[in-house]
């Protein structure tokens, strides 16, 4: 396959500059192939339903306990590392909803923080970010009331090392 990178200055799309074309080779292998060859890589676990009241960003933890303890039945041998992205709906102004997602985002990783030490698992939250009404998780239509329900939550992704057999 070929790529190129090209940069516009406007939405005429006039070519400031490019690069040139470039062949990448892509490659697609199996959990199989990545655990006989001990390639380093990950899977994604993605954790999307913490739901929230408006304006309001705690939440009961125990749903996210068990989902995590689930996980972590298997021990890794390599460090887990967990992202997690707060959201709102689009219901008041944008700087309380960039507040809001960020503090949800922020009691979500005490939590998971708190179980990944009383657990002494091998695991640490890389990022935290709150994106507001900025980003929508999952497409979501905010025009209804209970399209916007969905709105408000924390995604949180968590990359786990695939394992090598032996």
């Amino acid at each position: 396959m070929q790529v190129q990178l090209i940069a516009y200055k406007d939405e005429a799309k006039t070519k400031i500059c490019s690069t040139a074309k470039k062949d990448i080779k892509i490659v697609q292998n199996t959990i199989e192939e990545i655990q006989r060859q001990c390639l380093e890589s990950r899977e994604i676990e993605s954790f999307n339903l913490i739901l929230f009241n408006m304006n309001r960003s705690t939440f009961d933890d125990s749903i996210l306990e068990k989902y995590f303890k689930d996980i972590f039945k298997t021990q890794f041998d390599k460090s887990v590392y967990i992202d997690i992205f707060g959201h709102t709906d689009v219901i008041g102004s944008f700087e309380s909803n960039l507040a809001l997602s960020k503090s949800r985002a922020g009691n979500t990783e005490s939590v998971i923080k708190r179980m990944i030490k009383q657990n002494s698992w091998n695991a640490y939250v890389r990022n935290t970010t709150g994106y507001g009404e900025e980003i929508m998780p999952m497409f979501i239509n905010n025009d209804l009331p209970e399209a916007r329900m969905y709105s408000r939550t924390v995604n949180v992704l968590i990359y786990l090392p695939i394992p090598c057999k032996k």
